[in-house]
């Protein structure tokens, strides 16, 4: 039997990434409610991300960390979905069930 990785674990790595990155990120979606108590199946964490597809050593760092935990996504899918400020999915290559969604948070 395989070792899926887990929800909680996903959720650690990609804040751990953001931060190691000096990426500003806002939790949002259904991960976010059971801060408040209320229980929630989702398989995914939504992101939203302070990042412009020309911050490309912001980028290549996060890129790498996701990948060497085992999250697909390379640099030109991630530049791309900045530019089109479009979603951004993140797949999780240990838990087929989980994944990163990000989203473009606009500069102020």
């Amino acid at each position: 039997m395989t070792d899926f990785r887990r929800f909680q674990e996903l959720a650690l790595i990609a804040v751990t990434c953001l931060d190691e990155c000096n990426v500003d990120y806002v939790l949002v979606g259904g991960a976010t409610v059971g801060v408040y108590g209320v229980i929630r199946s989702t398989e995914d964490i939504d992101l939203m991300i302070k990042l412009e597809s020309n911050e490309k050593a912001k980028i290549t760092a996060l890129v790498d960390c996701f990948q060497k935990n085992d999250l697909s996504i390379t640099a030109n899918e991630l530049i791309m979905g900045l530019e089109e400020n479009s979603h951004i999915t993140v797949f999780d290559l240990k838990n087929p069930i989980l994944r990163l969604d990000l989203n473009r948070l606009e500069q102020s």
